[in-house]
């Protein structure tokens, strides 16, 4: 299950990793990742705590926690 951003995202670069933030700068950063890799993301039984987020082909944010 993900959750989809309503609005498309401006082209991010590949160079370096960006930052996502939730609502409060303060509470905790999510994890951007490739696309290819979020269909394997949540696998792993000490990582299933973290959020993850990736631009989709129609430039919007999918988040998976």
């Amino acid at each position: 299950m993900y959750l989809r951003s309503t609005k498309p995202i401006p082209y991010l670069s590949e160079i370096a990793s960006p930052k996502v933030f939730g609502v409060d700068y303060y509470t905790g950063e999510i994890t951007y990742i490739s696309r290819e890799r979020m269909k394997y993301v949540g696998e792993n039984k000490y990582l299933q705590n973290f959020i993850y987020s990736s631009l989709g082909p129609d430039t919007k944010l999918y988040l998976k926690s």
